[in-house]
């Protein structure tokens, strides 16, 4: 039995059956060891632990006779408690609350957010399969996380047709302080996009993307960078604050989810239009430490007509090709079917491709690519599957990837395949894409000092029905040409293409987007580098550009702030999608400094 027990019960034991009054003794407090607050995760849900941090701040605070942090301990307590909340708390019962969200949030973050990426991942809101006003898999989320704001004190509400969710903590104003954007809708893992079990590994993916897994300090799954893990940071921010009792004075603190960035930005586009302005918007879709600058969105095409194969033809005869999942994921595959030459053993022609495969990879030299033949069964004939092999990467950093197209372009033009569409496109891809990151090839290439280069990627190559071939190609453009002046040069870059290939055309939806530059002078930025540079102690961070895009570029003046940690490969739209443990507990923390700051709840 502890000592301090021991003198207590002495004292009452010899009071007992006398008339004096009993001797009065000191009670006995006890400093609690510093992995008390840490075991004090495990006490339940955040308010809970919030009451454990207070019990053990209080036993602190008076074994080091800190009256005036007893006083302010014993005036607080968290939401939910049995006294129920104090409001409003003065200065110093304020200062404990935050510091017990805070110190909550140091030592219990990282599970948390696991804990509720997890149960974000589980939902399979792919826009692409349907819109979210239809989608089955965006009415799920949407309920599951009202029934989550209920409990958590936060209000829930759905903007529009599901154009946007938001989740909010109400301020001591009523205006809108803080507004932190997400997408609530991930990329697909299968094509064409569709539901899947929850345990299936589709191909490229070595875990389950809907059963969110930690592997060597990762948390893999769809969505757990892009954005599920990001918007669970946020979550427990809002709850943490609430549960401490914190009504910010600058306004409320809005979480902001649109429900289709990966595939319709119209929904987003009309809540932008429609909600109440925020004083600062920060979107949590990109990285460290402040993005103030995001490239221009390009989309553009060629489409290589039909030929007229000849079955007489001596030369074997492309039939089929496809490479890519959507517009912007650098391709981890992509496959060509061939009918051999007639005349020639197929067994013969395998060896002949797979010889041809052999010099293209030694070419490269390239560890990430591989090819694969072998032969299936197409309208009743035996026929040559080809599948070259990279590594997905995001299209906005085309060279953290292993294009799969140029793998299979460069092998195609090894194989003396007989005039197509599917050949022609695959030159395309070789004289003008191939080993070109930055548009140099096809003659739209430029930079800018702050925001850096322009980026190209071949991503999608499709075959019609009628044997013609479209390639699609994402860019990310900076500061520099108009909108109009660019689309000059991806004119004149479909005249180069035509010197050699002369029935090509561009397709009909070409998007030239425009770069989204914030204010670098105003509070929003200086106060989110404050915020980096304490956390990461890097004094020197300075803001940066990206070549995505993000919500951000809908709100005037808005940034975006992590998730992705400086040096790290973004990992979103790939295959095996993971985010750090260390980047979440990081994003957590910083949204929750961030959302003190800019609300004038602390310098």
């Amino acid at each position: 039995m502890p000592r301090a027990r021991v003198i207590a019960l002495a004292a009452l034991l010899a009071s007992c059956g006398s008339s004096a009054p009993p001797v009065a003794q000191p009670v006995a407090v006890v400093d609690p060891a510093d992995d008390a607050w840490t075991h004090a995760c495990d006490a339940g849900p955040v308010r809970e632990r919030l009451e454990r941090f207070r019990q053990l701040d209080l036993q602190r605070a008076r074994a080091r006779g800190e009256v005036r942090t007893v006083t302010a301990l014993e005036a607080w307590c968290p939401r939910g408690c049995e006294r129920g909340p104090i409001a409003p708390l003065d200065q110093d019962a304020r200062a404990v609350a935050i510091d017990a969200a805070r110190r909550a949030i140091e030592r219990c973050g990282e599970r948390d957010a696991i804990a509720l990426t997890t149960e974000l991942v589980r939902f399979q809101t792919v826009a692409a399969i349907a819109p979210p006003a239809s989608n089955p898999e965006h009415a799920r989320l949407a309920a599951w996380l009202a029934r989550w704001s209920e409990d958590a004190g936060l209000a829930f509400r759905v903007s529009g047709e599901h154009d946007a969710w938001e989740i909010e903590l109400a301020g001591q104003r009523d205006e809108r302080a803080l507004s932190y954007v997400f997408h609530a809708d991930v990329v697909p893992v299968n094509e064409p996009p569709s539901v899947i079990a929850s345990d299936a590994v589709p191909s490229g993916w070595t875990v389950p993307p809907f059963e969110a897994r930690v592997v060597d300090g990762r948390l893999y799954g769809r969505g757990t960078e892009d954005d599920k893990g990001p918007i669970a940071a946020g979550m427990i921010v809002l709850a943490s604050l609430r549960d401490a009792g914190i009504a910010p004075e600058a306004g409320s603190i809005v979480l902001a989810l649109g429900t289709a960035e990966e595939h319709d930005w119209e929904p987003m586009r009309r809540y932008a239009a429609s909600a109440p302005r925020a004083r600062h918007v920060v979107s949590v879709d990109a990285s460290y430490p402040v993005v103030a600058a995001e490239s221009g969105f390009v989309a553009w095409g060629i489409v290589v007509p039909a030929i007229e194969l000849r079955r007489t033809e001596r030369r074997a005869v492309a039939l089929d090709a496809r490479a890519g999942l959507f517009l912007t994921q650098i391709p981890d595959e992509a496959e060509l079917v061939v009918r051999p030459p007639r005349g020639v053993a197929i067994d013969t022609w395998i060896e002949r491709a797979r010889e041809a495969a052999r010099i293209e990879l030694e070419a490269r030299r390239e560890p990430a690519y591989r090819i694969d033949v072998d032969t299936i069964e197409r309208e009743g004939e035996r026929v040559v599957r080809i599948v070259a092999r990279g590594r997905s990467a995001h299209s906005s950093v085309p060279e953290e990837g292993h294009n799969a197209l140029w793998l299979l372009a460069g092998l195609a033009s090894r194989l003396d395949l007989a005039p197509g569409a599917i050949p022609g496109a695959l030159a395309i891809v070789r004289a003008h894409f191939d080993g070109d990151h930055f548009g140099e090839r096809l003659g739209v290439g430029y930079e800018d000092d702050f925001m850096g280069p322009l980026t190209s990627a071949a991503t999608l190559l499709r075959t019609s029905a009628d044997g013609g071939v479209t390639l699609q190609v994402n860019m990310r453009r900076p500061r520099g040409p108009s909108a109009d002046e660019f689309r000059a040069r991806l004119d004149a870059a479909l005249e180069r293409v035509r010197a050699e290939h002369p029935s090509v055309r561009a397709t009909d939806d070409v998007h030239v987007g425009d770069p989204h530059v914030a204010d670098l002078e105003g509070e929003l930025v200086p106060t989110l580098l404050a915020v980096w540079r304490s956390a990461r102690d890097e004094p020197g961070a300075m803001p940066i550009s990206i070549r995505g895009g993000t919500y951000a570029r809908l709100f005037p003046g808005a940034v975006d702030f992590g998730p992705s940690l400086p040096g790290h490969r973004y990992a979103g739209h790939g295959a095996d999608e993971h985010i750090g443990l260390e980047a979440l507990h990081t994003t957590t923390r910083m949204l929750f400094d961030a959302a003190l700051r800019l609300t004038g709840e602390t310098d």
